[in-house]
């Protein structure tokens, strides 16, 4: 592969959108700096493919918001018409539990759209994914299930899987819910994609369990499991925000960013990150690909690697350099 070399400006994408993504997430991540890095004359913006394993529905391109990511899907895995088709929006056609968009939004929407507004989240701003030149393949999780969504990806050549699920309270050490993903992120590993997966957000609801990460981030301790990434998630005072499980037993597979709902959008953010470096550098393991994320995180909380944070605050501009 041809170089890398530093030649963008990084003030071209200090932009209004830039600066309003999900509490200036992708700002305080300095996903710009990443920018600025080319190959060839043609800039990084995550041009990889990404598999979202979420809650789609068949209708979502009826709305304005699935407009924002439209451009960069390639490929669907989204069930046919059915008696509850109209979930993602609502009787005046506005979106209401769009939660693949927004997941996919964060991740990949697409930069200089004006006229978008994300419905529920900060609706008066617009703002662009932090690999906005992604190309998204979609599946529907609760459907077809994470091992369906997994192959999907490799059949569409996805170097990232990003997943803002789990299970609700389970990350107290027990491993009954492991069996049901556990093959799917085996696969994942075997065919070299990075995994993301969602911490939890339990803190609020069952504390006892939320020291640990829910299931199936948990499976990111497994040794034989590569390239898998957990995403806690910061508010905006930049600690752990009062919903997010903790790191815990999964602490050298941890990363934190900045998400005001849920981990389920810390975790796009992350994923994006990860397109970017495998834009960048296509030759790296799905593993080292993880690992430089984790090394170049800016610390905080305890010294190191800690049962918080993790590696700490998700730091792309460090990462490419």
């Amino acid at each position: 592969f041809s170089p890398i070399t530093k030649d963008g400006n990084k003030s071209d994408f200090l932009t209004q959108e830039y600066y309003n993504a999900h509490l200036k997430s992708l700002e305080k991540s300095d996903f710009a700096e990443a920018y600025t890095y080319s190959r060839n004359g043609v800039a990084f913006t995550g041009k990889v493919r990404v598999l979202v394993a979420d809650w789609f529905e068949d209708d979502q391109w009826n709305s304005w918001m699935g407009d924002h990511i439209r451009p960069n899907v390639i490929a669907e895995k989204i069930p046919g018409p059915s008696q509850n088709n109209r979930v993602c929006l609502d009787t005046r056609g506005r979106p209401t539990n769009c939660h693949g968009l927004h997941v996919s939004g964060r991740l990949a929407g697409i930069k200089g759209e004006s006229n978008y507004r994300p419905f529920g989240y900060e609706p008066s701003r617009n703002y662009h994914g932090g690999a906005f030149g992604a190309e998204l393949a979609l599946c529907t999780l609760p459907v077809y299930g994470a091992m369906a969504c997994a192959q999907f990806g490799v059949q569409h050549g996805a170097k990232v899987y990003s997943g803002s699920y789990g299970v609700p309270c389970s990350g107290s050490g027990t491993n009954r819910y492991d069996r049901y993903y556990y093959n799917a992120h085996k696969y994942l590993s075997d065919n070299d994609i990075v995994a993301v997966m969602a911490a939890g957000n339990s803190r609020s609801k069952c504390s006892r369990n939320a020291n640990n990460p829910d299931w199936p981030a948990q499976n990111a301790r497994l040794s034989e499991i590569k390239g898998m990434i957990v995403s806690v998630a910061l508010n905006s005072s930049g600690t752990l925000a009062y919903y997010s499980n903790k790191a815990g037993n999964t602490k050298e597979r941890t990363i934190a960013a900045y998400s005001m709902q849920g981990t389920s959008f810390s975790t796009p953010v992350t994923s994006a990150a990860v397109a970017l470096l495998r834009e960048a550098f296509p030759q790296i393991s799905a593993e080292d690909t993880a690992q430089i994320l984790f090394r170049s995180a800016t610390d905080i909380g305890a010294p190191g690697v800690d049962d918080i944070y993790g590696w700490g605050v998700l730091n792309v501009g460090q990462a490419f350099k």
